[in-house]
């Protein structure tokens, strides 16, 4: 009872914390309204905990509930400090992210630790240890005759006082407990609807000009809102660059993002397709983008692809998802070798300009190259010598995030400069967009996940290329999207689709002023919205009334017009109908795409493994690599006999340098491949930074369980190809 008591009085303090960071102008009534969750659910933990440490209070159920009081008053402070840094609660998507890559959670987690975060912890394991260490003595059982009818009463309470609450504060008033149950609740009904057939048609595309073509170069700006540049707000100073830009070229006054979080943006822009709408990036799996996208699309017209970026290779599967966008080549965070890291992503945006300008003009023939900057990615740290300003007013670090912006502008007019330099402007065409916007408790969140006001979605989208675009200057006029890139990249390089047809519409014609856009949440049973006519509708799942802006008449969204009824049900039942197709139209995609990689085959194998486990072909994507680049490997298997799940594809580079694959990367496993059928698979393997510049042998092999298995001549590894390690063509510079 007494460790009870001191938990809820940590809850209390520590949500008191976080809604006062919201909004530093609540009361204490309202205050106190605002625990009604926490104490409904500690009174009920604690009348159970007074039953267990009355009649056994150091035995095994006594010491497994204080024990689980401590954990779960730790996991529950934690809980409230993510959402003082994101203003929004964790679910078990949040869960599953933490679990698969702890490594990078942590790193951000760092980035905003407060003194009174340790301190909750600190005081959590007090709670646990105290009534362990002293047992009775410390909970007398006169206090849990005391304590049981004072609690009582708060269970009616907290059920009584649950809906006084506003957004956003609706979402901040359930315990943990509580949020996590209905957060699972919400989840087991997903609708799954049929797609429309159009939505399973590839993309063709078929040259009809006439002349050379184009060089293509898209930069994604990380994080970069309309909002944040001069471009839009045009006293504030931090994008004169891409203003400039504008000014003598094509830029779109109203663009969003469909889901903002970089991962899905890129995805959405470089295929031009609607994201799948889940937390998981399926598009870093095989089959799990509506191929082929852009850079493949190009690829087929004689263009030379590559992807760069600063971030770590890792987060997120980059690698992986850039392999499956269809492009030739990319160049991580792996590839800079040893620059100082700016913030716990990775380096400086600037230790891309030399290679990739090298890399662009390494080759004849058109390029395709895509730059995803990082420094105005959160924590918003620039590199030394960037000389910043003071932004008086600025709140919750967005003095530090502008400054981030600014240096991004900056790389936009290096990079811009350096083609120039190179002599490549009158045949090349830029385009620039944000991939998401960030919050700074604008509506009561932070960063962009969950953000889908106009901070989050509206974004900076400028074309320039003078020649390329013939003249062509001014706004690009109506509600456009990220979605809009790939036909006007097919349109700007002279081809036509033949089959299918893109999501999006070209930004160098016209588009209905009603066009409905809709929007998602990076993490699902979150918030959908649809923006329609004047209007956008925010769905918030429960967690916050469902909100109806005016954007002409209300930019800042401020208004809620949002009138429970007919009118408004109908839209949110599309709402839901437009995410039950897109989670159809994916599953259909990969179902068709798992068939078309299987068929039967009666070729001969090139080596087996435990006698089950055949080759019958592997060869490398590409047939040179630099250091730290990602080497992929297109190969053929066989199984003799069904398989468990225990089976792992081996890679060894050069003869040392040895690593593990998930077949298929999980998406088809090995259990699940028939007998006698040929399995095409996708493996990826990291060449080494200090690789020497010379031939390398590339091996496979197999193992179970972790066990090594041999082939039928009692070896362990079949070479398979050699690939040549060359330096890039020019010295990596300095930051």
């Amino acid at each position: 009872m007494v460790a009870s008591a001191v938990a809820l009085g940590l809850l209390v303090a520590l949500r008191t914390r976080v809604a006062l960071g919201l909004d530093p102008s609540l009361d204490a009534a309202f205050l106190w309204d605002l625990q009604a969750g926490e104490v409904q659910f500690w009174a009920a933990w604690a009348l159970v905990g007074a039953l267990l440490l009355h009649w056994s209070p150091r035995r095994p159920g006594g010491v497994l509930f204080v024990g689980a009081t401590g954990l779960l008053l730790a996991i529950s402070a934690l809980e409230l400090a993510f959402c003082e840094v994101t203003g929004s609660r964790v679910d078990f998507e949040v869960l599953g992210f933490f679990w698969e890559d702890l490594g990078s959670v942590w790193m951000l987690a760092r980035s905003e630790l407060r003194w009174v975060h340790p301190a909750a912890l600190v005081a959590s394991l007090l709670v646990a240890w105290l009534p362990w260490r002293f047992g009775p003595a410390a909970d007398p059982a006169w206090s849990r005759v005391l304590l049981v009818p004072l609690f009582v009463p708060f269970v009616g309470w907290g059920l009584t006082g649950r809906p006084r609450s506003p957004a956003p504060f609706t979402e901040l008033q359930p315990s943990l407990v509580e949020q996590l149950w209905w957060d699972g609740v919400g989840r087991l009904g997903d609708d799954v609807l049929a797609p429309d057939p159009a939505d399973l048609v590839p993309l063709a595309v078929e040259r009809r000009a006439e002349g050379p073509l184009p060089n293509v170069v898209v930069v994604f700006l990380e994080s970069i809102g309309a909002g944040a540049t001069t471009l839009h707000v045009p006293d504030q100073a931090t994008t004169p660059t891409l203003a400039g830009l504008a000014a003598n070229g094509l830029w779109a006054e109203d663009a969003s993002t469909v889901v903002p979080h970089t991962s899905k943006s890129l995805a959405t822009a470089l295929c031009g397709e609607v994201p799948q709408l889940v937390r998981d990036i399926r598009e870093a799996r095989p089959g799990g983008v509506k191929g082929p996208c852009l850079p493949a699309l190009l690829a087929g017209l004689g263009y030379r692809t590559a992807f760069f970026q600063t971030a770590r290779d890792d987060y997120e599967q980059r690698a992986e998802l850039v392999h499956f966008l269809g492009f030739h080549r990319f160049f991580g965070r792996d590839a800079w070798g040893d620059v100082p890291d700016v913030n716990y992503f990775g380096a400086e945006d600037r230790v891309m300009l030399a290679p990739g300008l090298a890399w662009s003009t390494d080759a004849p023939g058109p390029f395709l190259a895509v730059y995803n900057t990082l420094v105005s990615h959160h924590d918003y740290t620039v590199p030394r010598g960037f000389r910043t300003r003071a932004w008086p007013g600025a709140v919750r670090g967005r003095g530090r995030y502008l400054n981030a912006v600014r240096y991004v502008d900056d790389f936009v007019d290096r990079l811009v400069d350096a083609h120039r330099a190179a002599g490549l402007l009158d045949r090349t065409v830029f385009l620039f967009i944000g991939d998401h916007g960030e919050a700074f408790g604008e509506h009561g969140r932070n960063l962009h996940d969950l953000v889908l006001w106009e901070e989050g979605v509206h974004v900076p989208l400028v074309i320039w290329g003078p020649t390329v675009l013939g003249g062509r200057t001014g706004r690009i006029e109506g509600p456009r999207s990220a979605l809009d890139l790939v036909p006007t990249i097919l349109e700007l390089v002279g081809v036509e689709v033949t089959q299918g047809a893109p999501r999006g519409m070209s930004l160098l014609g016209p588009v209905p002023t009603d066009r409905v856009l809709h929007h998602s949440c990076w993490r699902s049973h979150r918030c959908l919205a649809e923006r329609r006519d004047r209007t956008k509708l925010i769905h918030h799942y429960g967690e916050r009334p469902d909100e109806l802006f005016d954007l002409v008449a209300d930019p800042g969204e401020t208004q809620n017009l949002a009138v429970p009824g007919p009118a408004l049900d109908a839209r949110l039942a599309e709402l839901e109908a437009w995410r039950g197709r897109n989670l159809g139209q994916y599953l259909a995609l990969e179902e068709a795409f798992i068939a078309a990689q299987q068929a039967p085959s009666d070729s001969p194998a090139v080596a087996t493994w435990g006698g089950r486990m055949g080759l019958l072909g592997c060869a490398p994507v590409s047939e040179e690599v630099v250091p730290g680049e990602s080497l992929w490997l297109s190969c053929q298997w066989r199984v003799a006999e069904k398989l468990d799940t225990s089976w792992q594809v081996r890679t060894r580079l050069g003869g040392s340098v040895e690593a593990a694959w998930r077949p298929r990367m999980s998406t088809w496993p090995t259990w699940k491949w028939p007998v006698g059928y040929a399995v095409a698979d996708s493996v990826r393997i990291r060449v080494p930074q200090d690789a020497a510049p010379g031939p390398l042998g590339v091996e496979v092999g197999w193992e179970r369980s972790g066990l090594a298995l041999t082939d039928e001549s009692g070896e362990e590894w079949r070479e398979v190809a050699t690939v040549q390690v060359r330096p890039f063509p020019t010295d990596r510079p300095a930051p």
